[in-house]
């Protein structure tokens, strides 16, 4: 076994300058198609825009989801103090939950160690 064609030796420009540049060539000209289709393709506002169908889709049932809990809940007496809503629960942590119907704003070391999910 050649050890050398396996490790480039035979595109070393400087043995074969001439055939360095065919080859070359032919990978610039295999290339080329895909090079096209990348340039071609749509800008980054039209990917975006493909997510707004599945982001309205999953706005859509986080509203159905709390409308029905706050509907379920309405004839129920208010829930303790210590109590956090359910709707509340479920899209955040029980520590931001609490501030957001706390509606206070946490310190920025609160918030890391919430969000790290460390407990004092």
């Amino acid at each position: 076994m050649n050890v050398d064609r396996f490790a480039g030796g035979d595109l070393d420009p400087r043995i074969d300058p001439d055939r360095w540049e065919r080859v070359v060539r032919s990978v610039v000209a295999a290339a080329r198609p895909e090079l096209k289709r990348l340039a071609a393709q749509r800008p980054a506002l039209a990917l975006l825009t493909e997510w707004r169908r599945p982001v309205l889709a999953v706005a859509a049932s986080i509203i159905l989801v709390a409308g029905v809990t706050l509907a379920l809940r309405r004839g129920q007496p208010p829930a303790a103090e210590t109590e956090l809503p359910v709707v509340a629960e479920a899209i955040a942590s029980s520590t931001i939950a609490a501030w957001l119907l706390a509606e206070q704003a946490p310190t920025m070391e609160e918030l890391l160690v919430s969000l790290n999910g460390e407990t004092r």
